[in-house]
């Protein structure tokens, strides 16, 4: 979303957000490791996206939210 915003502040600000979501994944998928075997865990992140896909593939596109 940051690459083609044009206001620096906005492009500072999504581009940080972007990088906290993503150490949001890397952590859950971390912890999930430490407690269940890394080929479940991954599976279960596979299944989950593929969720993901089917639900934004059927929702409204609207520009007043991020997720």
């Amino acid at each position: 979303m940051s690459e083609g915003l044009e206001d620096p502040d906005l492009r500072r600000f999504y581009r940080k957000f972007m990088e906290s979501e993503a150490g949001h994944y890397t952590l859950f998928i971390t912890l999930a490791e430490r407690y269940f075997p890394k080929d479940k865990v991954r599976k279960r992140w596979a299944e989950w996206l593929q969720a993901e896909i089917k639900i934004m593939s059927e929702i409204e596109l609207r520009g007043d939210r991020i997720h």
